[in-house]
């Protein structure tokens, strides 16, 4: 093994995350408190903390000065108060300005509670404002969590990284070198090469003499352990297995800041050991970008699991009848003649052949992730009972129900009968055959994932509907997992069925709990039904491991404390749209891959610090939406931009009128002219008379529309590109997609449960180009969306506005700049 030189440029510095009054900040800010609004000092009557009689505050109030001595990134303020302490508002203000407040509401204080004031900014001081209402002020204690940004960032956040000096540029390396040529080292080798190409557009081949990056790999220090060292003598990587090496990869491509390489020493290895990504079998024509998505996100991420959902998109052989079932049904309900069939999008709505499915679990096996296949089993089959309805389980009482779906997921429609009976025979015979037939074409390492969620239809058939409930579901649970063990594999399965009807309405038996085989891995997802429960707390007492199923990071309360529980192993994002870029970052599942990512990787994750890890996620997307997409935005390629002058004339809300920068700007890299702003209701043509690579719009809207959850974005108008050859083409303008109201911060979730599947609206197809605060302290956002010109040899004319009208506000294009 090649010994790392010793690294003379390390300081004992990384990018800090974490509460900037810690000692590990190495700030120790000065704080001074004064009478609200004054210069007065007003000091403390407690030894303890901070504490003003009534008579102090009267209905004023009191200023804490922080003072950080560098700049720092404020996440929030939070503030716990004692028992018989009141405020009437919290806020914090930088440069005289509000940047976050919280207010009671009319004739309440905020009594004896926690402050929490989110902010969000850049600042080297600030000032937290307290005021009073005739009622003492105690703050027992006080923290603001936050980051110190030095140098380039690694995310998910490692979980040990010194960090030094810029030692050299990247260009100074001169190529790879290999401790040995084992197939996993020359794999990561190549893929080394091809990121650093296609990110950061640098050649690099393996070399014999210079500075270099030495690739090795060692099962020693761990299988999921990687480590990365800089120097000033060169580069090495090493990781305990191909996952490992790739990971430390993607670290050292990470660490290229402005074109330098600095000094560190990284050791890294992941929280929980299960991290997974729920997802849909793709359709032919979208297995290139679930390849992608293997490759440059779930790697870069550190993901290891993909839970492959099958229903009836692959070839059955040994039940040719299901496929047939199975293409004849959704055909016909594509053409509108029947009701969607639930999960008929996977494959497409047509199946894949076996080759092509284990092609797509090799395909990601290269990469060091593990596919379990889920395979639904007694509920969910309507892939079965469409071909076999003589195994249904049917009742003719049965009706369709709509459901309140803030509390509960909507059943499909009974047309497709959901269950089998798990009283016949049959029914065990063909799932017994489909467990064989996707074993063998999988080849899963441990585990299949085995369904038995929401088993809304039971105990209805002649066979059925004597029998205990429990007794039924234990026996089914039972056979898949003996059937499992025959084949030297063990069982995973969704946990609903196993909590009480005070939780869920379709609870069949919560006693089988304790019926059930003690190695089953649970995946607990009706978390998101009671958010005041740790509900996993049932699975764990019974004696099972637990994930988090649905893990979404948007609305999964109290992370931090239930995931460090023993036997918690982990969790997993799903995806329960079609597998195609639109579809998935449609209910923002890919900003949501980041952030669960980092949550199960690092045990560092606070949910303080979301704002930091928002910005962290800012920074990362645009070179990670080129390579999910698989096509290359010009302006992270060398490609210059040149701003439009608008000389926009539309009406804009005064709050945003007042908070734009006005003149030339440079945002995010792009050049704007931010003089007026046109909204897409005017209709107007703006003048481009020029070729280019592509456009970058920069827009907002001025009105909060309605966003369902599972329907298509909303429609807000278009950009038509005219071409001087009078072609077009159009940019489409959806809001929950590329725009949100201008003052709503950027991937901010949707706090309602009823999107706890689509949480971060508007997070992927466009960034936050500019993003600041009102003169009042509210957020202000401008969208930035760079489409690529698909002609990029033909000269643009022209862009026209097209708005629509029955909708509230408008978008308003703010500013246009040309990349070329």
């Amino acid at each position: 093994m090649r010994a790392n030189p010793k690294n003379t440029y390390l300081e004992d510095i990384a990018m800090y995350i974490g509460s900037l009054l810690a000692a590990e900040a190495g700030l120790y800010p000065v704080i001074k408190t004064y009478k609200r609004g004054t210069t007065v000092e007003m000091p403390s009557t407690s030894e303890t903390g901070y504490a003003w009689k009534w008579e102090m505050i009267h209905d004023q109030g009191v200023d804490f000065a922080v003072q950080f001595g560098k700049t720092v990134y404020v996440d929030s303020v939070l503030m716990e108060q004692t028992k018989g302490s009141s405020v009437l508002s919290a806020s914090v203000l930088v440069d005289g300005n509000p940047v976050g407040k919280i207010t009671a509401n009319p004739g309440e204080l905020f009594s004896g509670c926690l402050l929490n004031i989110p902010v969000g900014v850049f600042c080297d001081q600030m000032i937290v404002r307290l005021d009073g209402d005739f009622a003492p002020i105690s703050i027992q204690s006080m923290e603001i969590p936050g980051s110190i940004e030095e140098g380039p960032v690694v995310f998910p956040i490692p979980e040990k990284m010194t960090l030094g000096e810029a030692v050299m540029k990247l260009s100074d390396l001169k190529g790879i070198t290999l401790e040995k040529r084992s197939k996993d080292i020359v794999f990561a080798a190549k893929h080394l090469s091809e990121r650093l190409k296609e990110s950061l557009d640098v050649k690099m081949r393996t070399a014999q003499e210079g500075l270099f990056v030495h690739l090795n790999l060692d099962k020693k220090i761990g299988k999921e352990c990687y480590r990365v060292d800089i120097s000033q003598e060169g580069a090495t990587l090493m990781g305990g297995s191909r996952a490992s090496l790739l990971w430390a990869v993607e670290t050292f491509v990470q660490l290229v800041k402005d074109g330098n390489l600095y000094a560190c020493s990284i050791e890294d290895k992941p929280y929980r050991p299960f991290r997974g990504v729920h997802i849909l079998l793709p359709a032919r024509e979208q297995i290139p970008f679930y390849k992608r998505l293997i490759r440059s996100m779930l790697v870069s991420l550190r993901y290891n699991i993909l839970y492959l959902n099958i229903a009836g998109g692959m070839r059955f052989q040994s039940h040719p009848e299901i496929t047939e079932a199975w293409i004849k049904v959704n055909e016909r309900a594509n053409k509108g003649e029947l009701p969607k069939l639930p999960f008929g999008t996977c494959g497409g709505g047509s199946v894949l052949e076996q080759e092509e499915v284990r092609d797509l679990v090799e395909y990601a096996r290269e990469y060091g992730i593990e596919t379990i296949p889920e395979i639904q089993s007694l509920s969910h089959v309507q892939y079965i009972t469409i071909a076999h309805p003589d195994i249904a389980e049917v009742d003719e009482s049965v009706v369709n129900v709509k459901m309140d779906t803030r509390d509960t997921d909507q059943p499909a429609t009974v047309l497709y009968k959901h269950s089998y009976c798990p009283s016949n025979p049959k029914s065990y015979e063909i799932i017994f055959d489909l467990i064989d037939e996707i074993v063998e074409v999988c080849r899963p390492k441990e585990y299949v994932h085995m369904g038995h969620d929401e088993l809304y239809q039971m105990n209805l058939c002649p066979l059925c509907k004597d029998k205990e409930p429990a007794a039924l579901l234990a026996k089914h649970i039972i056979a898949v997992h003996d059937k499992l063990k025959s084949k030297g594999l063990k069982m995973m399965m969704w946990a609903d069925m196993l909590q009480p009807g005070s939780i869920l309405y379709y609870s069949k038996g919560p006693e089988v709990i304790h019926m059930l085989p003690k190695d089953i891995v649970m995946l607990d997802f009706v978390w998101y039904y009671r958010f005041e429960m740790d509900l996993e707390d049932r699975l764990l007492e019974a004696g099972y491991k637990v994930m988090m199923g649905n893990l979404y990071a948007s609305h999964y309360p109290r992370f931090e404390s239930r995931i460090a529980k023993p036997n918690m192993i982990g969790g997993e994002c799903s995806f329960w749209v079609e597998t195609n870029e639109y579809q998935v970052a449609r209910v923002g599942k890919l900003y949501d891959l980041f952030m669960v990512a980092n949550m199960l990787w690092s045990s560092h994750y606070s949910s303080k610090n979301k704002y930091t890890y928002d910005r962290i996620v800012w920074g990362l997307t645009p070179d990670m939406r080129q390579r999910v997409r698989g096509v290359a935005a010009p302006s992270l390629h060398g490609k210059k931009s040149y701003p439009v002058k608008l000389n926009g004339k539309s009406n804009l809300p005064l709050e945003l009128a007042l908070s734009i920068p006005q003149g030339k700007q440079t945002l995010r890299g792009i050049q704007f002219h931010l003089n007026g702003a046109w909204a897409l209701n005017s209709g107007v043509e703006i003048k481009v008379d020029s070729k280019c690579a592509s456009l970058v719009f920069l827009h907002t809207a001025t009105g909060h529309e309605k966003r369902d959850p599972w329907a298509e974005l909303v429609n807000m108008g278009s950009y038509e590109v005219v071409y001087e050859d009078g072609t077009t083409e159009d940019v489409w303008i959806k809001y929950g997609g590329n725009v949100h109201v201008w003052n709503r911060r950027y991937g901010q979730p949707k706090p309602n449960r009823l999107f706890r599947h689509t949480g971060y609206t508007s997070t992927w197809f466009a960034d936050p180009m500019f993003v600041g605060k009102t003169p009042f302290g509210s957020n202000v956002v401008l969208y930035g969306q760079e489409w690529v010109n698909p002609h990029a040899d033909k000269k643009i004319k022209a862009i026209r506005l097209h708005g629509v009208q029955d909708v509230e506000g408008d978008v308003v294009l703010n500013g246009l700049s040309i990349v070329k």
